[in-house]
């Protein structure tokens, strides 16, 4: 990777910290928490040593099923989190993918209903494949923009 793309990407996850610091996500589920986790260190948030993972909320003692950026890094936090620093896992990802991946979304589906014919004992759904192509196209687009 170039000079130019390493600057490119670190003012992105500059900016990206500005939008997403002290932000945090409800997660239900170890998917959720998985995805959360995953948009946070994409976005250039590093994990804080500490952390434990994923707390099942049944069994949190604190009831705050909420993951984010605080000051040490992705956490778990022990309070519950309101107003416009709370987040939704869709809020998280449009923010992380700048809103492109709908346009991807609608390229791929295109895309994969016009070229691909499956088989009916295929293990694959079309909807699996709209969903790889549209998240090549968005790494692409993001390494495309960072020339």
């Amino acid at each position: 990777m170039s000079e130019q793309q390493n600057l490119t990407i670190m003012r992105r996850q500059k900016d990206l910290k500005n939008k997403l610091f002290e932000t945090a996500v409800r997660c239900e589920t170890l998917a959720d928490y998985y995805i959360v986790a995953g948009l946070y260190i994409k976005a250039g948030c590093n994990v804080w040593p500490w952390h434990k993972g994923f707390k099942e909320p049944s069994e949190d003692k604190h009831e705050a099923p909420f993951y984010g950026w605080e000051p040490e890094g992705f956490m778990k936090l022990i309070f519950p989190v309101t107003g416009d620093k709370l987040l939704t896992i869709p809020q998280l990802f449009n923010i992380v993918h700048g809103g492109a991946h709908q346009s991807h979304r609608k390229e791929a589906k295109k895309w994969v209903h016009g070229n691909v014919v499956l088989s009916e004992n295929c293990d694959i759904e079309y909807s699996d494949l709209e969903d790889s192509l549209a998240k090549l196209l968005s790494e692409a687009a993001a390494l495309g923009s960072a020339e």
